[in-house]
This record gives structure tokens, sequence and C-alpha cells, in this order.
């Protein structure tokens, strides 16, 4: 019997083409990334994203970057799941999908592989099963205290989201706790302020990085 022994080269060009069945090069995402890493999230990004699961409201999604994107810690080259990157707006909406049991901001979700990851496998599709699925999850860990600094609150807005929220039954009560303990009610109100209509009123002027259409979009929410 004769064993025919295939040229180095060519075994090269074998595993090359096996390991690249499987990666974002050979994807077919709605978005085509080339770099790696140049278009993390910014602080703000994640800012939002903790923000929108805070509300349970897609509104602070639409100031996400289209471009910004993550890829799973911990990766290995070349690897097949599909669910390695997402991009960080379409992640905000799925989160927010889930956590209010909508299935319509799973239209919103776009994929993304670069030419090593793929993510095609985080999108509509899978947002809607998750939803569907009414899996137990809990909203996001917030820092409010940069949120109100970028907010400029006054202190009559202060007042009026906690009387708004029902925190105080009167002004006169606020203003008689506030007299006596002005830290601990600043600290409070910077905690609950983010559930008031007036703060939901001013992510309207926070810093957007998507676009003019994105911006259009949130303020009908």
């Amino acid at each position: 019997m004769t064993f025919y022994k295939i040229p180095t080269k060519l075994n090269a060009l074998f595993l090359i083409a096996f390991l690249l069945t499987g990666c974002g090069l050979f994807s077919n995402p709605d978005k085509r990334i080339f770099g790696l890493f140049e278009n993390e999230p910014n602080d703000l990004e994640r800012l939002y994203y903790n923000l929108a699961g805070a509300l349970a409201s897609e509104k602070p999604c639409f100031l996400i970057s289209t471009d910004s994107y993550i890829v799973a810690p911990g990766t290995n080259p070349f690897n097949t799941s599909g669910n390695v990157v997402s991009l960080y707006r379409s992640r905000c909406f799925h989160n927010v999908a889930q956590l209010s049991l909508r299935t319509e901001l799973c239209d919103q979700i776009k994929t993304a592989s670069t030419w090593i990851y793929s993510g095609t496998e985080r999108n509509t599709e899978r947002c809607r099963d998750d939803v569907a699925a009414r899996q137990r999850v809990s909203g996001n860990f917030l820092d409010t205290r940069p949120l109100v600094e970028i907010a400029d609150l006054t202190e009559s807005e202060f007042d009026k989201a906690m009387l708004e929220l029902r925190i105080f039954p009167d002004l006169e009560v606020l203003q008689a706790y506030r007299a006596e303990r002005e830290d601990q009610y600043l600290q409070c109100a910077s905690r609950y302020v983010i559930y008031s209509e007036m703060f939901f009123d001013k992510i309207d002027d926070f810093q957007n990085f998507g676009g003019s259409t994105d911006l259009k979009q949130m303020e009908t929410i």
C-alpha cells in the first residue's frame, strides 16, 4: 500500500481553513468590525447601560454609540460559539427587554463580528426567546452620584423629585428634615431621584454618542 504525504505548506493551509471556519471572518453579522478593542464603551456609555437596567427603560440605550462593542472576557481565539461579540447598545436593549418583558425592544438588536470573533448568535431571536422564558433577572448596580452630577440638579428640582416620589408627604416635612439632616437628605435624594419623571426628562440632555435620529427616537419615549 502506498501512502502519499501531503506537502507541509498544504497542511498549513488546511489547518488555517479549519480554524477559520467558525471565526468571525466567516460569520454574517449586521455589523462587521475590523479593529479589535478599539471601540470599547466608555465610562459614560457603561453608566447609561446601568441606568437603563435600573429604570428598566430603553431610553438611555439610545445614548450609546452604534459602534461600541464588547468581547466576552477570557475567550480563546477562533471561538466558534457565535456569542463572543456584542454591540453594547444591542446588549442594553436585550437587558431592558428581559427586565421589562417587552419583546418589541428585541427589534433594536444588531449582531456584530470581528475578523476573529463571532457574535451572530446574540440576535433578535435569542432576545425574544430570553424574554419568553421569563427568567428571573435583576437590575443593574448603579452608582447614582455621577448621574446626579451630569444632570446638574438644583435644590428645588431635588425637592420636587422627592415629593413626586412620595418619599416625603409634603414640602413642610421635607424642608424640616432637610434643615436637620442635610447630608442624609442629599444622600437619599441622590439615590432615588433617578426614578422621578423629572430626572427621566433630564436624560434628553445627556451627552449622546449616537446620532440625531437616535436622539429623536429617545425623546419620544
